[in-house]
């Protein structure tokens, strides 16, 4: 191609040549960056695999032939200039050849990718090919074949520089035409295009008289240029204005190129003092070497971290708790690590201070006296219970957590439930409020219960606190008991003997005009009276045994032993009623007893029972040592007791029973408070057992 005296067929065939290796495709003057264009397929999501199979079948053709090219279409004019002065069959024969050359050339420029365009400058006269046409959307015969259809096409903005650059050419200001641009689509959108083009034809005076040329369509290529921009200033805004520390180095030496203005602000480094060294060298890290070895190599074999805990230090020498993340990124060609470090120092102190705060609430909630416990507000399941809560009602805490009150039969009023529930709802304070729960055992129990509201992990619990006033409340009813017992026993002390000596009186009396036979049809009146009297007697008798300080003869002496011996008047009572009596004695420590006494109780106390059935049935008597106390048990058969009346029993005068007197549990609980015993029960539909619990005097707990 540079021997200027080059036959024109053969500069045919070269240029047939030259434009077949481009048919459907686009031009590259030089190898593309391939890493650049994978970088371009990662950042928008594109099919790598096939985006780099496109980038391969795009030709490579140098500058220097597309030179070649525009210097063969010169040649090409020169030619068909020097033919007008051949003879004229020269002159057809050679019309002829370019006329089947330019069908071919015409061939080419259709089937290329590229756009084709050559204007006569005398003529004004443009040729489109028809891709040229069809890169903006047109047909062509839509488009006429003058200069201003091209201008009119550039865009506004950028029509005075396509113009210059295309002016200073055609002065031969420089080598060729080359510019980018965008133009008008019929679609009324904007496509980028980059022109080639040069002069192919100057008159002796220099002035051009024919240029030719090439569109590229390269609004992809610009729109991936924009977007790369766009995300490389995004990046930058990020980097710079990221609050958290941010910084860029080498990867083999650590070197840092890039720091932000967090990194400098946390650190307190001037960038001066940190760009251009290394890690190791400001000593960042504080972490053993070991350590520092495992993060490193991580980062080589999966590209980066995430959130790794660490610690690092200031320029002030003050060590700072971080979460680092770190990633393997390329700039120019060569790996870098990007470093993102988050200051966590703050946060893990209020952790720790959180941790210690719920350590020690943890602890006070277990240890506490009282009963604790954390449910779910909705459904009540228990997600907490501390040690006094699980020992009180029975359970284990492995029992109680997952279930809810209802569940476990807790509450004695399942209304009791439902109204903490609305209460709290409602933003209503739960402050003491007296309830019955139950205990595994079934036993029932009374405490005050006070609520509050709280947030567990985002969700609303109820903190339940109940004082468990059950003995509390025993006691009181017990102090009561024995209030109106002292009462009536001084009472009885004062008026008993005033009113059993004139009974005396009056029975022996009685008995003396009995035996007068003036009065014999008149002896059953007689019986009458003394009868009564005598029940007035015992009555009197029961009175006097409630007195406080009545005098007592306390004896070592063996439970079993007075049982067995009031055994005979016990059975003979129960056979007249049709009941039965059961016995189960178990060996026993003596007791300081009053004989008379216990087996005044012991009587009292089977009596109820066997009156407590309305038909046959068994009446047990029970006795059992355990570690402090002796127990003595009497129990029945009968119906139970009604819970409104538990408070009541013991109490002086009170009584259910028609002929009753509503003393003989009275005398009971005086008689176990002068042996220093409690009297509890347990009833239910199917009868009533008495507990009488004796404390083991210290003599005997040694003995035995």
């Amino acid at each position: 191609m540079k021997d200027e005296n080059i036959t024109k067929e053969q500069l045919l065939v070269e240029l047939a040549k030259l434009w077949k290796e481009n048919i459907e495709l686009k031009l590259l003057h030089e190898p593309p960056d391939k890493d650049f264009f994978r970088c371009q397929a990662q950042e928008y999501g594109i099919d790598e695999k096939a985006y780099m199979e496109a980038l391969h079948r795009v030709p490579i053709i140098p500058e220097a032939q597309i030179e070649s090219i525009m210097k063969f279409y010169s040649q090409l004019g020169e030619l068909l200039t020097t033919m007008r002065l051949e003879p004229k069959r020269q002159l057809e024969a050679a019309d002829q050849a370019v006329r089947e050359q330019q069908e071919l050339l015409k061939l080419v420029w259709e089937m290329s990718n590229d756009g084709f365009w050559d204007w006569n400058i005398e003529k004004d006269e443009l040729y489109f090919s028809p891709r040229w046409t069809e890169i903006l959307g047109y047909s062509q015969e839509e488009l006429k074949p003058q200069i201003h259809t091209w201008k009119n096409l550039v865009h506004p903005d950028d029509i005075t520089a396509a113009m210059k650059a295309f002016v200073d050419h055609l002065q031969g200001l420089t080598p060729k035409y080359e510019f980018e641009y965008r133009m008008l689509t019929k679609s009324g959108k904007w496509k980028w295009i980059m022109v080639r083009g040069q002069v192919v034809a100057r008159n002796e005076a220099g002035q051009p008289l024919r240029i030719a040329g090439i569109n590229i369509d390269i609004t992809e290529r610009k729109q991936t240029e924009a977007a790369l921009i766009q995300s490389q200033d995004k990046f930058s805004k990020a980097f710079q204005f990221s609050p958290d520390p941010m910084s860029i180095t080498t990867l083999k030496e650590g070197l840092y190129i890039q720091v932000n203005d967090a990194y400098l602000k946390t650190t307190g480094y001037r960038e001066d003092e940190v760009i251009g060294r290394t890690i190791w060298e400001l000593d960042i890290w504080v972490e053993t070497e070991g350590r520092r070895d495992i993060i490193i190599k991580q980062i080589y074999e999966c590209g980066g971290i995430r959130n790794i805990e660490t610690k690092f230090r200031l320029k002030s020498g003050e060590i700072k708790t971080a979460l680092i993340s770190a990633e393997i990124i390329d700039i120019d060609g060569e790996a870098h690590l990007l470093i993102i470090t988050r200051d966590i120092t703050e946060r893990k102190k209020m952790e720790e201070a959180l941790r210690l705060s719920e350590e020690c609430f943890s602890k006070a909630f277990d240890a506490s006296p009282v009963l604790m416990a954390i449910s779910r507000l909705e459904e009540g399941k228990f997600i907490k219970a501390n040690k006094a809560f699980c020992r009180t009602l029975g359970y284990s805490r492995e029992e109680i957590i997952g279930q809810s009150t209802l569940e476990l039969g807790l509450c004695s009023d399942p209304a009791d439930r439902n109204l903490i529930k609305q209460r709290l709802m409602a933003n209503q304070s739960v402050q003491d409020m007296e309830i019955r729960f139950c205990k595994k055992t079934g036993e029932q129990g009374l405490g005050l219960l006070s609520a509050e509201k709280l947030d567990v992990h985002g969700e609303i619990c109820i903190l339940t606190i109940v004082t468990d006033i059950t003995e509390l409340r025993q006691m009181e009813v017990e102090m009561t008991r024995l209030d109106r017992l002292n009462i009536v026993g001084e009472m009885a002390a004062s008026i008993g003997h005033e009113i059993r000596n004139p009974m005396t009186t009056v029975r022996g009396y009685l008995q003396l005009l009995q035996q007068n036979k003036n009065y014999h049809q008149e002896i059953e009146y007689f019986d009458l009276m003394i009868e009564e009297l005598d029940s007035a007697n015992i009555i009197i008798t029961e009175f006097l045994s409630l007195a406080k300080n009545k005098m007592v003869e306390m004896k070592l002496r063996n439970l079993n032993e007075i049982i067995s011996k009031s055994l005979l008047l016990i059975q003979a009572n129960a056979i007249s009623q049709d009941k039965h009596i059961k016995l189960e004695l178990h060996d026993l420590p003596d007791l300081l007893l009053d004989e008379k006494e216990i087996r005044q109780l012991i009587l009292n106390l089977v009596n109820n029972g066997m009156e407590s059935m309305s038909s046959t049935g068994d009446v047990t008597i029970r006795t059992v040592a355990e570690k402090e106390n002796v127990v003595l048990a009497v129990e029945d058969q009968g119906h139970g007791i009604g819970h409104e009346l538990l408070d009541k029993l013991g109490t002086p005068f009170f009584t259910t029973k028609e002929q009753g007197t509503g003393l003989g549990l009275a005398v009971c609980y005086r008689i176990a408070a002068r042996h220093n015993a409690k009297i509890d029960l347990e009833t239910g539909s199917t009868g009533t057992t008495f507990y009488v619990r004796f404390p083991i005097p210290i003599v005997a707990a040694t003995v035995s």
